[in-house]
């Protein structure tokens, strides 16, 4: 095996004595990387990643059952970053913009070092009505995170648990973080396909995709 000769075809072998099976294995088969290289093959990676930044995780098309006016968006979600200025879209159903008229949104900004999320929809006269709460994220970690919106009492609600996801000690159900009560208000039914993990711009292209991950995610 050493030399390279050949072994005859065969449904099992008995190998004696093959104290340096490994190691010969792993010449002739393996490879090897420096640290410094596996850091390099990381960055190639995640510059790869940013090219498709913006392509959605998941994506339905668009049917009559998810035109709601009362909503929930609930999502476990995974941030890897969160650069100044950009926004990150957890789920969509249409942009904030009166030309793709979400009828519900949820993201997460970072505006002046402070994180914050934000969720809304536009209404059916094309104003976009929309709810923001100052939330930490730590990179590396998944939260829980909600919104939701009644089209009864026309109340629009950020929700988030104080603790991750995994049900660590010390974790507690969803807590209210930031609440509005809007006027005669109705969500427009968006025709848009519904998006996890990416938004739409108003010229109708995938936009604000999420530097992260998102599981388990609920909407009804």
């Amino acid at each position: 095996l050493l030399s390279g000769a050949r072994l005859p075809p065969s449904d099992a072998m008995i190998l004696d004595e093959a104290h340096n099976l490994e190691d010969a294995a792993a010449a002739r088969y393996g490879m090897s990387a420096s640290l410094s290289r596996a850091v390099a093959l990381t960055e190639e990676v995640r510059a790869v990643a940013k090219l498709y930044a913006d392509d959605a995780l998941a994506t339905r098309a668009d049917e009559a059952g998810l035109r709601l006016t009362t909503w929930t968006v609930e999502a476990c979600v995974f941030v890897d970053r969160h650069p100044a200025g950009e926004t990150m879209t957890i789920g969509s159903k249409g942009g904030l913009d009166a030309t793709t008229r979400a009828s519900y949104y949820l993201a997460y900004q970072s505006t002046g070092g402070v994180l914050q999320l934000l969720a809304g929809f536009v209404d059916t006269g094309g104003t976009t009505r929309s709810l923001t709460a100052t939330y930490t994220l730590t990179p590396g970690r998944w939260y829980s995170v909600a919104a939701r919106f009644s089209d009864a009492t026309k109340v629009l609600d950020i929700l988030a648990a104080a603790r991750d996801y995994r049900g660590e000690a010390g974790a507690t159900a969803y807590s209210v973080l930031a609440t509005t009560t809007l006027g005669a208000v109705t969500p427009y039914a968006s025709t848009e396909a519904l998006r996890i993990g990416s938004g739409v711009s108003a010229a109708g292209a995938l936009a604000d995709g999420l530097d992260g991950g998102v599981q388990e995610v609920r909407l009804y």
